[in-house]
């Protein structure tokens, strides 16, 4: 029996790409709670920040699935470009993925 592809709303990027405001609430708690709370409160998107707390992989996981259950976008700033664990963050429901230290790659000067 072949399965297909379950398609995630972005209601986040819904609401950019239509030029609307969209709400972000930052995660208060360790717990998936927060998500539907936030759905509740009219907002479109929950920011985990993995860079500056101690939160687990296996915690964000759960407050991702939650949040695509409540209808919300879950945004998770990650601490280091690692695509091995940035992918697990992927499948563990994270929507997008916030990279706040990138380096900037110098411009190749134009041919004159």
């Amino acid at each position: 029996m072949k399965t297909e592809p379950v398609a995630i709303p972005n209601v986040f990027e819904e609401r950019l790409i239509r030029r609307k405001p969209a709400l972000v609430i930052c995660r208060l708690t360790r717990t998936a709670e927060v998500t539907f709370l936030a759905a509740a409160a009219g907002y479109h998107a929950v920011y985990i920040d993995m860079q500056h707390s101690t939160i687990s992989l296996d915690e964000t996981a759960q407050i991702c699935a939650a949040a695509i259950g409540a209808g919300t976008t879950a945004l998770v700033r990650v601490p280091a470009l690692d695509p091995g664990l940035n992918g697990r963050r992927m499948d563990g429901g994270a929507i997008e993925i916030i990279a706040p230290d990138i380096p900037k790659t110098p411009r190749t000067p134009k041919p004159s």
